[in-house]
Formats: structure tokens, C-alpha cells, sequence
């Protein structure tokens, strides 16, 4: 009996953790109002021929990333926020391929991915789907080696992320492709690169409100994609601030090839991917901790 009570309170705790995430804020839930639903995913369909696909970070209400969709949308971009299976990006890879393959429409795709949603956009992007121009990075990190693929790709990084540790995520700077942007916003935080609030307590203290921090990414994913783009930058977006420290060019930062951040990108099995992408997301900010 008590082996039985045991196993239920067990089944119980595992349902709760699966069911658990962080809510979107009422005003990214309004936004996911506007947004027209496919299946269970939510579109802003766009008049230029490119399209985003946004993941979204681990146990985070995918809708907490609608007014990021939202500014690229004001671009006249199509933008789609993919649902996830129990908040978890890191299965979205074959329905983010779905997403690519359905929307014939559209002749340049570029990724978007926060925390563990890197996961499925470094995936998708090894894959050499067609149509893929780029991808960007939000306090992430290219989880499997890109570094041979003819497409560009930036990563922002926030200066007061308390989630992940920004030395940890560098070393992995060798899987991103030549000439990739590194970039790390001033003021910003993790949960900034969308609109929620988590739990842990864990985060840094931004400086700057996430409406700001949405904003800076957003032009700046724009800036570095604009020549590549078929829709002009619209002027109310481009003049307003952006504080951003000294962009640097991955490849001054990147390890010599055969190096240790190598033999853990491209060669490194999928579930010893998936549990780097975790330790890095659960342990990071005891690391941080323990170095002050």
C-alpha cells in the first residue's frame, strides 16, 4: 500500500513539473488575440515572402514571445510562434520543419530561438532546410555545429542574464558560421527576451523594462538580416535607442578547430546535447553564485 502511495504522490509531482511554465504577461496575451491560429500554433501572416519562426524558451508560455511577432509582423513579415509540448522547445524540432515545409509562400526563413529554444534551431538549421537564410540566438548558443553552413547568424546576449552563464554558452561560439554576430545588450536579462515573469528568482535585475529589451533585439536581428530581406526597415523601430555593448565578430572569440568546445559540438550524441542544454539552464546561476 504505502509502495502504491509512494508511486501516486511520484506520478503526481511528474505531472505537476511537465504542466508547470511560466505565464505570459496580460499584454502578450492580447497580442496572441490578434494572431490567427493554425492547429495549435499562432501566425502573423506578413506581405513580404519572408518568414520567422520564433521557439520559445524552456516552460514558457509560447505566447509570452507575441510581441516580439508582433514588431517583426509590423515589418510585414509572416511570423510563427510554434506550440510546444509541455512547454518544451527542445521537441519542436520536426514540427519546426513541418512549419518550413507547409508554408510554401515563403523564400527566406530565419529562426529565432530563446534559452533551450537554440535546441531546435540549431537543429533544423543543420538539416540545410531550404529556403533557411540565418538564424538568431537569444541567451543561447548553438547547440550542434553550424560552422560549415553558408547562412549568417546573431546572438544576443543579455549583460545581467542570471540563467545562463554567458563564459559557459562563448565556448560554444566555434559551432556558430563564419562571420556571425555576438552581441550583449546592456541592462537586459534573461526573461527579458520575451514577456513573463518567472518563479525562480534566479534572473538578474534588468535595468531596462522588456518591452525595451524586445525591442533593441528586434532591430537589431533586422539590422543584420536587412540587405537579405525583401521589406525595409520602418523608421518608427530604427530610431528609437539601442544600447548595446561592442558587437564582436564571433571568429576573433572562437577556440582553435579540434579544441574541446568542438568535441562537444558537432560529434556530441543528441541526449548528451539535450543534458548540456539543461545543466546549462538549471545550473548556471549556481556557478555564477559560487564565482562572486
Amino acid at each position: 500500500m504505502v509502495v502504491f502511495c509512494v508511486i501516486g504522490i511520484l506520478a503526481i509531482g511528474f505531472l505537476c513539473l511537465l504542466l508547470y511554465h511560466n505565464r505570459a504577461f496580460p499584454e502578450a496575451q492580447e497580442i496572441a488575440e490578434e494572431m490567427e491560429r493554425v492547429g495549435s500554433d499562432y501566425y502573423f501572416y506578413g506581405s513580404s515572402k519572408t518568414g520567422f519562426i520564433i521557439f520559445s524558451g524552456a516552460k514558457t508560455d509560447e505566447k509570452a514571445y507575441t510581441y516580439l511577432a508582433k514588431l517583426l509582423h509590423e515589418e510585414g513579415h509572416t511570423v510563427v510562434i510554434p506550440k510546444q509540448l509541455f512547454y518544451l522547445s527542445m521537441f519542436g524540432t520536426k514540427h519546426g520543419m513541418e512549419i518550413l515545409e507547409s508554408n510554401s509562400q515563403i523564400e527566406n526563413w530565419i529562426l529565432i530561438g530563446h534559452s533551450l529554444g537554440g535546441m531546435p534551431v540549431s537543429r533544423i538549421a543543420a538539416a540545410q532546410p531550404k529556403g533557411l537564410i540565418g538564424v538568431a540566438l537569444l541567451a543561447t548558443y548553438a547547440s550542434v555545429d553550424l560552422s560549415g553552413l553558408d547562412i549568417r547568424a546573431i546572438r544576443i546576449t543579455a549583460d545581467h542574464d542570471g540563467i545562463m552563464n554567458n563564459t559557459f554558452m562563448e565556448k560554444y561560439n566555434v559551432n556558430l558560421p563564419a562571420n556571425s554576430s555576438n552581441i550583449v545588450l546592456e541592462g537586459a536579462n534573461h526573461q527579458g527576451f520575451a514577456a513573463y515573469s518567472s518563479s525562480s528568482g534566479r534572473d538578474g535585475k534588468a535595468s531596462i523594462s522588456w518591452k525595451e529589451q524586445n525591442e533593441q533585439t528586434i532591430r537589431l536581428i533586422l539590422d543584420y538580416f536587412m540587405e537579405m530581406l525583401s521589406a525595409p526597415l520602418r523608421s518608427a523601430l530604427s530610431e528609437r535607442p539601442l544600447d548595446v555593448q561592442r558587437p564582436r565578430v564571433c571568429s576573433a572569440d572562437i577556440p582553435p578547430k579540434g579544441g574541446d568546445a568542438t568535441r562537444r559540438g558537432k560529434n556530441a550524441p543528441p541526449y548528451q546535447e539535450t543534458l548540456r542544454v539543461w545543466v546549462a539552464l538549471l545550473n548556471s546561476s549556481a556557478r555564477i553564485e559560487r564565482s562572486q
